[in-house]
């Protein structure tokens, strides 16, 4: 799931996590934290299926 998380998220997703881009000092933090929250927002939608 790793690798399509992010290519199967909008836009929008990329531009808000950007708002945290400043918090984490490396690179692999900041695609971590994406695929993190693309994981969250995943498995909270099947629930509400």
């Amino acid at each position: 799931m790793k690798e399509t998380t992010a290519q199967a998220m909008p836009p929008c997703f990329d531009r808000w996590c950007r708002r945290f881009d400043d918090l984490f000092t490396h690179k692999a933090q900041k695609r971590e934290f994406r695929h993190y929250l693309g994981g969250l927002l995943v498995v909270c939608q099947g629930s509400f299926e």
